[in-house]
């Protein structure tokens, strides 16, 4: 296949609409995914541009399905990042049926996906192109990989995805994901802390009971009778380009298939092919998922740098928290020397919500009610106001140094946050949804800084509502 070197990118593209109904009722079928958990499916098989051209269309229908079944809503578009021929657009149209599967599709390299939110509130998955030397897919160049260095940089966004139950779906890595330094650069699935690397591929390939509970197929390949099934040639019908080493002990991680390994037969050296996951990224490896928030009751509460500091309700001191844990409604947290991610329920279905939030101390509250929607409040906590005076002495007072004190921060909280959260000061509070922002209290009131998304802030002392806009800020006075 002759491929144009020119690319394409622009305005991402927008496809829906309905999918024949043996391929939606195989969805739906699919079990859900555990609340705060994504899943993830990485493959040796350039699956999408065979499929292009008619072959391991099943493969990518079952890949997809499953990788899509686990998000908060499975009905959202997908994330197709993929350039030159499209080969992955033009798979999911010939696997599912033209416009079946929605989907938004971006080239890795464009400032667009660069900039664009990633989102389970947007996409139920991302799906990621082949490496261009598996001998006529789209990703990267020959000797460079500036799209996987693009994908990679956006891989704190793509992990927030996946644990906010977001799919991932990566095809083959060919001379970059297969452990061959002489090859290439070995970084095509380095977008996630995936602690598996690149191997040679050493075909054919055997399915394994995880594999055959997936749903793929191999009527005739694997020389192990015992492991054939089904009449789809999903595994062993096209040339396939890099295999995986071992997961590691206490790894979500779980091998689909195998190929046959250096001694070309059915034996322990045989190397995994495809793997699955449904679980977290947490501390450099994909993980069992955590513990699920309950409405009102806990939130689950993880490092993403630095130190964080939780005092439970009935506690007299901070303790520092080292690993992904739930914390009570009404728990401090001490954010000033590193940054926390939220992750709270909401009323359906076991969905939940996350949000990332720094700089300082708060208090988590969440109404248990229905009504509320899952509303998580974070009320800012700490720091002395004493040092501002009386609302009398401060309306007396003028000149720079009564300006500098009016000033003054006393506390302070940055949010960056998707769902639907309320930061609350002394004199206003601010309810966002998919949004950047930060609330500082100060001696002459509470100052909201928008830097992305929109705020609805509520200033206590006018009893008003006022919608601020990225770039923008807004000082509710203290009465």
């Amino acid at each position: 296949m002759q491929h144009d070197r020119s690319g394409r990118s622009g305005h991402p593209k927008r496809w829906f609409g309905w999918a024949p109904i043996v391929v939606l009722i195989a969805f739906f079928a699919l079990a859900p995914g555990s609340a705060s958990a994504g899943r993830l499916l990485v493959t040796g098989h350039d699956a999408d541009l065979h499929c292009s051209g008619g072959s391991q269309c099943h493969y990518v229908q079952t890949a997809v399905n499953y990788v899509r079944a686990g998000a908060p809503d499975p009905t959202k578009p997908v994330l197709v990042l993929d350039r030159l021929d499209l080969d992955f657009v033009v798979a999911l149209d010939t696997a599912f049926g033209a416009g079946a599967v929605p989907r938004v599709v971006m080239d890795p390299r464009s400032a667009q996906f660069a900039a664009a939110p990633l989102t389970t509130s947007r996409y139920s998955a991302i799906l990621i192109a082949s490496d261009i030397n598996c001998g006529g897919c789209d990703l990267n160049e020959g000797d460079s990989t500036p799209d996987s260095d693009a994908i990679a940089a956006r891989g704190a966004d793509i992990a927030a995805f996946f644990n906010a139950g977001g799919g991932v779906y990566a095809n083959s890595g060919a001379t970059h994901g297969d452990g061959d330094p002489a090859s290439g650069t070995d970084n095509y699935y380095s977008f996630l802390p995936l602690p598996v690397g690149g191997k040679t591929v050493a075909p054919p390939f055997c399915l394994t009971p995880v594999g055959a509970s997936l749903g793929l197929e191999d009527p005739s390949g694997c020389p192990d009778a015992t492991k054939l099934r089904g009449t789809n040639e999903d595994i062993n019908c096209c040339a396939t380009h890099n295999s995986f080493t071992e997961p590691p002990a206490g790894s979500a991680l779980q091998v689909a298939e195998r190929d046959l390994g250096a001694d070309g037969i059915v034996s322990a050296d045989d190397a995994p092919e495809t793997i699955i996951a449904d679980g977290r990224a947490s501390g450099g490896r994909i993980v069992e998922p955590s513990a699920v928030p309950k409405l009102g009751r806990t939130v689950l509460a993880q490092v993403i740098r630095g130190k964080v500091f939780v005092r439970k309700p009935g506690q007299r001191r901070f303790v520092e928290l080292s690993e992904d844990s739930l914390i009570r409604v009404g728990s401090l947290v001490d954010t000033r020397r590193g940054t926390v991610r939220l992750t709270s329920a909401l009323p359906q279905n076991g969905a939940t919500q996350s949000g990332d939030f720094s700089t300082g101390i708060f208090q988590v509250r969440q109404s248990g009610k229905r009504s509320a929607k899952g509303l998580t409040e974070l009320r800012l906590a700490g720091g002395s106001f004493r040092r501002c005076g009386t609302s009398t002495r401060r309306s007396r007072a003028s000149g720079p140094t009564a300006r500098a004190t009016a000033s003054k921060t006393i506390r302070r909280l940055r949010g960056k946050a998707d769902g639907r959260y309320r930061t609350r000061g002394r004199n206003s509070s601010a309810t966002v949804r998919g949004t950047t922002w930060d609330t500082i209290d100060r001696c002459d009131g509470t100052l909201t800084k928008v830097a992305r998304g929109r705020v609805a802030v509520r200033d206590f002392g006018l009893g008003r509502t006022v919608l601020v806009r990225a770039g923008r800020s807004y000082l509710a006075r203290a009465r």
